[in-house]
């Protein structure tokens, strides 16, 4: 059932919860173990991948290390000589940032009292669409060349994949195909998942986070004024109009329209 995250009537108590945990562990997650928003970098991305993610390791290193031997009794420190994904200072750094979420949605819900979040979320839905995005256009085009699956031996099948990946993640940067990006997405990176759990294939946990990207990345959003409700980010979806909205008669029996062209307009 989707959840009305517009901010009009106020999130209930599980809501707000919800949405503070998973902001916060999702832009650990971007940033610290996978950051999916190097491949946005063009040219520079191979840079980043090497440096930055090589300065990361540095300051993540040590919390793991301890982390593992105190807790899991493991030698969680990243091998650099291996690109794997599912080293076993990945899992132990996720299971440090799970709790750096939850004690961070703890926080925030202890201080923060407002009832949503509605501007909030509309960026955290852009930014996972972007992140995902990203991801899917550089992992689509390396199955279509094709230089990435290992794993199959067909090259049709490695290419389809990919062309759906590379289209998937085009389409989450357009508005109006939104949702459409998100169900191929799902779509896609399922078998990705599935091959990775299959063929034992060292970026499960990349994979799995992609593949829950699209339930969040592909929901409604608030429009722009905060006040107006769409069911997609454009395409004239109508809701209704409070005083607030960037027509202030719109109030009472009329209906907010939400056009990409003429922003909220009311209509009676």
């Amino acid at each position: 059932m989707a959840v009305d995250v517009s901010g009009k009537r106020g999130w209930n108590s599980a809501t707000r919860v919800a949405f503070r945990f998973c902001a916060g562990y999702s832009v650990l997650f971007c940033l610290l173990v996978a950051p999916v928003p190097i491949p946005l970098l063009g040219p520079l991305a191979q840079w980043a991948r090497r440096d930055v993610v090589a300065g990361l390791r540095s300051l993540t290193d040590p919390v793991t290390g301890w982390v593992g031997r105190t807790f899991f009794g493991v030698d969680a420190v990243v091998h650099r000589d291996s690109s794997a994904g599912d080293q076993t200072a990945i899992w132990v750094l996720v299971c440090c940032l799970l709790v750096v979420a939850v004690v961070v949605a703890a926080v925030w819900t202890a201080f923060d009292r407002r009832a949503s979040h509605p501007r909030l979320h509309a960026w955290f839905v852009l930014f996972l669409r972007v992140c995902l995005g990203g991801q899917l256009l550089l992992y689509g085009f390396a199955k279509v060349l094709p230089t990435q699956m290992q794993v199959s031996s067909s090259y049709p099948y490695e290419i389809a994949l990919g062309a759906v990946e590379a289209v998937a993640g085009l389409l989450l940067f357009v508005p109006r195909t939104l949702v459409l990006g998100a169900a191929l997405s799902v779509a896609s990176m399922a078998q990705v998942v599935l091959l990775n759990l299959t063929f034992d294939v060292p970026e499960k946990l990349l994979s799995a986070h992609l593949l829950l990207c699209p339930s969040h990345a592909g929901s409604r959003w608030p429009s722009a004024s905060g006040s107006c409700w769409a069911s997609l980010p454009a395409g004239g979806r109508a809701g209704s109009c409070s005083s607030t909205a960037a027509d202030p008669s719109c109030t009472g029996s009329g209906t907010c329209v939400t056009s990409p062209s003429t922003g909220n307009r009311c209509s009676r």
